[in-house]
């Protein structure tokens, strides 16, 4: 646990947005200095070289342009990012792939708070490889080719789409079965990864599976039938699903 000043950036184009999140922050009293601010990503790039700050808050869309941009101009970021947007579906999905944090406007001071505890509880090493899958995956129109991060207890495991063969899910942890054997157990639901994956060639077959439909080999036909996967593994298809799960298919 972090006990020094975080020494924080916030960079917002909405000045009344920025206020609000700096007297929120300065009111948490958890050691944090706001070292700057900036409202364009030409401004905010100059700021973050000069502050060095630990942590930045930033606009996902800014007046001269995205913060993603921004974000590459830094080979090898040594800040967190914690992002502010709307209720913008492409980008909240694209910083949920990355494992990263978000808040969304109105800011509300819990989700703030939250957002700083998790700084302050999670220094795990992989920013800049968090960053890195953001920036490929807004910059890649090839679904198959999306990376998405997968933070374990144990490490960060960074995945394409194309490798995931199935995910398991079992109360409040989702398992990712890859095409090299690997497993990866995350402390997410399954219908988090349901609503994260469906528009990427993923279909929920059951209560408890989601299965990428490029990886089965096979369809064997039953009450609801079963999928055989290409690990040779067999995924039940409930009877209520099958239906939209063959339609599906057939598009996949």
């Amino acid at each position: 646990m972090q006990t020094d000043n975080i020494r924080v950036v916030i960079v917002e184009d909405q000045l009344s947005t920025r206020e609000s999140l700096k007297y929120m922050l300065e009111d948490m009293g958890k050691h944090i200095e706001i070292v700057g601010e900036a409202g364009s990503v030409a401004r905010a790039y100059e700021l973050i070289v000069k502050t060095e700050p630990q942590l930045v808050f930033l606009d996902v869309e800014l007046t001269d342009d995205n913060s993603f941009s921004l974000l590459e101009k830094f080979e090898k970021p040594a800040f967190n990012t914690v992002f502010i947007t709307a209720h913008d579906e492409y980008a909240i999905r694209a910083i949920k792939f990355s494992a990263l944090d978000y808040l969304l406007k109105p800011i509300d001071p819990t989700d703030l708070e939250g957002a700083v505890n998790r700084y302050l509880e999670k220094t795990d090493g992989y920013t800049k490889k968090r960053l890195e899958v953001l920036i490929h995956n807004t910059n890649t129109d090839n679904k198959t080719n999306q990376k998405i991060a997968l933070p374990s207890a144990r490490e960060i495991y960074f995945a394409t789409l194309s490798e995931i063969i199935k995910l398991e899910g079992e109360k409040n942890y989702t398992t990712f079965y890859l095409n090299n054997g690997k497993k990866v157990t995350v402390s997410r639901t399954l219908k988090e990864y349901e609503e994260l994956l469906e528009d990427f060639g993923f279909f929920r077959v059951h209560q408890s599976h989601i299965v990428n439909l490029s990886r089965i080999s096979k369809y064997l036909k039953g009450k609801g039938g079963y999928a055989v996967m290409d690990d040779g593994s067999k995924v039940e298809i409930s009877v209520r699903r099958r239906d939209d799960f063959l339609r599906n298919l057939q598009i996949g």
